[in-house]
């Protein structure tokens, strides 16, 4: 085991508070006559260093201050702001604090495989405690709620004790859990958790979950970042376990984006422009476009992207106006898509998760679920198609690309007969051989009845088909389909 505590930030690490903070903070600029139209892409570079700072932020940005000046309120000589009065901040936190108490657990919860995180380190003797800068009358009862009995101590901002970045709030915890700062680790999602760690003389671990993305914690120095709680498991109980295939992929997935893989390429502010005027397409499958007949009317209507990481068809559905979320395995393809959505200036739900495990969402969630290539990368899809199902509502469609499994069966020049179906590299040691060799990932094969008659089984109806293939290689060259998209509604 590398440590004996890992301490926690809370908003943004371990919960997602940010929905519940933006209506707090807005309702209170607007009680107090100021601009009241913040998003959570807003919100969450204000919040970090307590609510002080954060209403300073708020007022600053009100002002038209840039996202990169608003970072260093709240820092050493620059804790005032021009023309913003200490006894308005006073009366926005007045209205702010009682708000949010009331309201906090409105919206919030914990981000995916946390609890199971703390389930698993509590059984390997690690103990776990919270330091933050929310408030302690809010910090208390949502740690208590949301994660009952998990933590071993929780402390949020208390006077007298100086707010993170000081290390005072940590050497406090560290001081009651008899822990020495060495045999601790710091977990969190922002520049201020990495200050802390620092000064409070732990290593960090960042998450890129959080209010801060993985590019700016990189541009802030942190060694290490992980993309879910399971990377957090290994390094502070030590395991190594072996990979799983969809790990795999996720890895080959994030490099080959490095390398300039086409669908890991966002598209252009012109492009979202012309999509806001009524001028897109988007693809299933390698080339041809989706029929627009085949989406209805996407203003208004929840849109899950099904591993559609990458900021190529979300940033379209958001600008036509589609309330958008986004679940991808990929930590570079995610990131893709919070940059965009930064850059345009919308919303967007980022979840990291595993499709092959039940989808983290509530019974009928969505009118629309958006599910390009992506089958091919596990290994059965009956599972998934019966999970699309649950979570799309009566009348939902799901719009998928599939492979064909004439993609399986021959060599890399496409020329030779090579390999019998079903081509599973889990159960085929030449198959795994041939995919690591050329860098492909972990894929599989499927057939017609497994894809088609899998949805058929979940309740699906067909309701559109059409068939595609690859821009290059000898199958195209001889005009053999080996792709197909499908559209599906949920009766």
């Amino acid at each position: 085991m590398h440590y004996k505590a890992a301490i926690f930030d809370m908003d943004g690490t371990v919960l997602n508070t940010l929905d519940d903070l933006t209506d707090a903070m807005n309702y209170a600029m607007r009680i107090c006559g100021h601009r009241a139209d913040y998003t959570p892409l807003h919100v969450r570079n204000f919040f970090g260093s307590g609510v002080e700072v954060a209403m300073k932020r708020a007022l600053a940005a009100e002002q038209g201050m840039s996202e990169e000046k608003l970072e260093i309120i709240g820092t050493r000589g620059h804790e005032s702001v021009p023309g913003v009065d200490d006894k308005e901040i006073a009366r926005l936190i007045a209205v702010y604090k009682p708000y949010y108490n009331a309201h906090c657990k409105d919206k919030t919860g914990p981000y995916p495989g946390i609890p199971e995180l703390l389930t698993k380190l509590k059984a390997a003797g690690v103990i776990c405690a919270v330091v933050s800068n929310k408030p302690d009358e809010a910090v208390q009862p949502l740690a208590q709620e949301c994660f009952p009995g998990q933590f071993d101590f929780v402390l949020g901002e208390k006077p007298p004790l100086a707010r993170k970045p000081s290390r005072d709030m940590c050497d406090y915890v560290l001081k009651a859990l008899h822990v020495e700062a060495e045999d601790a680790v710091y977990i969190g999602d922002s520049e201020i958790d990495l200050l802390t760690a620092a000064n409070s003389g732990m290593n960090c671990i960042s998450v890129d979950w959080g209010f801060r993305s993985r590019e700016f914690l990189k541009a802030h120095k942190a060694e290490i970042i992980v993309s879910s709680a399971e990377e957090i498991t290994d390094l502070v109980i030590g395991e190594e376990p072996e990979k799983s295939y969809q790990d795999i992929n996720a890895e080959t997935i994030d490099r080959w984006i490095e390398e300039g893989w086409e669908w890991g390429q966002s598209i252009s502010h012109e492009d979202y422009v012309n999509a806001v005027n009524g001028e897109w397409d988007v693809v299933l499958t390698p080339q041809k476009p989706v029929p627009h007949e085949w989406f209805g009317e996407l203003k208004g209507k929840r849109v899950l992207g099904l591993a559609s990481g990458g900021g190529q068809q979300m940033p379209i559905f958001a600008a036509l106006g589609a309330e958008c979320t986004v679940l991808d395995y990929s930590p570079r393809q995610l990131e893709s898509e919070r940059l965009i959505a930064e850059r345009e200036g919308y919303d967007i739900e980022i979840i990291r998760a595993d499709m092959t495990k039940p989808l983290p969402f509530a019974d009928e969630s969505f009118d629309l679920i958006f599910a390009p290539v992506s089958t091919c990368y596990i290994e059965d899809v009956r599972p998934l198609h019966k999970e699309c199902a649950r979570i799309l509502k009566d009348g939902g469609v799901l719009l998928g690309g599939y492979d064909q499994v004439v993609n399986y069966i021959f060599d890399d020049s496409e020329n030779t007969l090579t390999y019998t179906l079903p081509f599973n590299p889990l159960k085929d040691k030449s198959q795994m051989d041939m995919l690591q060799q050329g860098d492909y990932g972990v894929q599989f094969s499927h057939t017609l009845e497994e894809q088609l008659g899998g949805l058929i089984e979940a309740g699906f109806t067909i309701t559109g088909l059409y068939e595609d293939m690859s821009s290059d290689g000898n199958l195209a060259k001889h005009n053999i389909p080996n792709f197909y998209a499908v559209r599906a509604q949920k009766q």
